[in-house]
């Protein structure tokens, strides 16, 4: 008899460790999430797939149904993507009971190409105290901005917001006729995160823009981020038509490779103010490999490769899709865009009103923004660092181009901008150079493009 309530008691203590469940606190679409297009992976068809967030403690869960590739975990998140159309999900973890998911429970039918979705699940009652929280304190002006942390609007401010699983979270306050703010907050366990500040408004940034002596027409449409406390600004390009290469005002200097002149038409994109910062690159990636120190410089020896591991971060940290530029893209920016005044430099006619090159650098790279900037408001399109582009270097044809992307593949990458220690005629807005991706000199650095809303 002793024996046998001693098995039935191993029964019942090895059912219960293996019958705990996990439980779905909430499912739901983020739409103001871009991660699945930032993080776009295809199906075996090529179909986008969509991308679940799933938000939970504890490692080691596999995830059962259309899933497309491996699951990340990182900070008390699974990535999984899953294919257009999906509509159950299953959980399965060690010492819990399999989870079935009908996302239909949840009022989403089924899942959608490039949407993200939030799914938060919870531990059995007892160990969700071993959840790692903190808080955040967000006193942003004007009170009754809203405040959307990981895409998902959760108030306004001033706020005090509780429940935040440790780690990053990206933050965004908005408000209508004001410039939006992105923050990326990194939240401690059991400690309280601050975040304060005041948006710009409309009316204020067309002050300020007339201040400093650019053209408000063209900067009325930007975008202002944060990431880690540093800012920076995308300007918005309009698309248009212009001629690219070697054209009248680039001679006698133009060379081979920059002909024949050819026609070009792009679509509306955003490019960056300035070259991309030390402090920025540090605020992304946590180091610095510049030559020349300093936070406003541009960083330089960097690689294409290592720019792409840079953007990678920023896009994930932001939930955007920045890149590098198309050489295309580039030499519209630096030529104005549809305000160009045809200069042979980027701004001027004279080098040394918009650029450091080999005359005045004193052999060195400079502060971003110390020069004047060209027709568009964008600074150091010519001189102080030769800029990545996203295109092998390839041979121009004559034919008309939409939105070109350059060849398929190469051994070299593009190269614009000229730099610090180079002649005016390696400066101009048309000439061209490229290296190995694999590359990395003080020479050159690179500038980020932001994809039109």
């Amino acid at each position: 008899m002793k024996r046998l309530s001693i098995l039935f008691a191993l029964i019942f203590f090895v059912s219960l460790a293996i019958g705990q469940e996990l439980k779905v606190k909430r499912f739901s679409l983020i739409p103001e999430d871009q991660s699945a297009v930032t993080l776009r992976r295809d199906d075996f068809n090529g179909v986008p797939c969509a991308l679940i967030k799933v938000q939970l403690e504890q490692s080691g869960a596999t995830f059962l149904g259309n899933v497309m590739g491996e699951t990340s975990f990182s900070k008390n998140e699974y990535l999984v993507f899953m294919s257009n159309g999906s509509k159950m999900l299953q959980v399965k973890m060690e010492g819990y009971l399999p989870l079935h998911i009908a996302f239909a429970d949840y009022g989403i039918a089924s899942l959608e190409s490039l949407s993200t979705y939030r799914l938060i699940l919870t531990l059995p009652k007892g160990e969700e105290s071993a959840l790692k929280v903190g808080q955040l304190d967000v006193n942003y002006e004007p009170h009754d901005s809203e405040v959307w942390i990981d895409g998902e609007k959760k108030g306004k401010s001033p706020n005090l917001f509780n429940d935040l699983i440790i780690g990053s979270h990206k933050v965004e306050i908005r408000k209508d006729g004001y410039q939006s703010k992105i923050e990326m907050v990194v939240i401690a366990e059991g400690q309280t995160a601050f975040l304060s500040g005041s948006l710009l408004s409309a009316a204020a940034l067309s002050e300020d823009v007339k201040a400093t002596n650019k053209d408000s027409s063209t900067l009325q449409s930007c975008e202002i981020f944060t990431v880690n406390g540093v800012p920076f600004k995308m300007i918005r390009v309009e698309g248009g038509t212009f001629i690219m290469g070697g054209t009248s005002e680039q001679e006698p200097e133009a060379n081979d490779y920059e002909k024949p002149a050819h026609q070009v038409t792009l679509s509306t994109y955003y490019i960056a103010e300035t070259e991309v910062t030390q402090e920025l690159w540090i605020a992304v990636m946590g180091s610095n490999s510049s030559y020349f120190k300093g936070g406003k410089r541009p960083v330089e020896q960097v690689s294409w490769d290592d720019c792409q591991e840079f953007i990678q971060k920023l896009n994930q940290m932001t939930g955007r899709n920045f890149r590098l530029p198309t050489e295309a893209e580039w030499e519209y920016a630096a030529r104005g865009g549809k305000s160009s005044k045809g200069f042979k430099f980027a701004g001027d006619y004279d080098i040394e009103s918009v650029a450091w090159y080999s005359d005045n650098c004193l052999g060195e790279t400079h502060d971003v923004a110390t020069k004047q900037p060209n027709e568009l408001g964008i600074y150091d399109m010519t001189g102080n660092i030769w800029e990545w582009c996203n295109d092998w270097y390839g041979y121009y044809s004559s034919e008309s181009q939409t939105n070109p992307q350059g060849p398929e593949r190469g051994r070299a990458r593009i190269i614009r901008g000229g730099s610090w220690g180079f002649l005016p005629k390696d400066c101009r807005v048309s000439k061209r150079a490229s290296h190995f991706p694999n590359t990395k000199e003080f020479l050159v650095g690179l500038r980020l493009v932001l994809t039109d809303k």
